[in-house]
């Protein structure tokens, strides 16, 4: 049997068991049901081992047309702004 991490494209799609499945055990959830209690949780897409991202890049101040918040509000007034 070969390693899947040398061959990452799978040959299928994920189907929507196997996302809930790599969530439950990559968070240690129980199973909501049997069927992602059963599926290949996926782990081998993944490398956890080297995370990303620990010092996230500092984004810029965003810029906001009154105007154009005036009119959302006024459009969408049941949004929390």
């Amino acid at each position: 049997m070969t390693s899947r991490r040398r061959h990452p494209d799978r040959d299928s799609p994920a189907s929507r068991r196997q996302c809930d499945g790599f969530i439950e055990t990559r968070f240690d959830l129980p199973a909501l049901t049997d069927r992602d209690a059963n599926a290949e949780p996926m782990l081998d897409l993944f490398d956890f081992s080297h995370p990303a991202l620990l010092n996230p890049p500092t984004l810029p101040a965003v810029t906001v047309d009154p105007a154009q918040l005036q009119q959302c509000r006024a459009d969408f007034p049941q949004m929390l702004y």
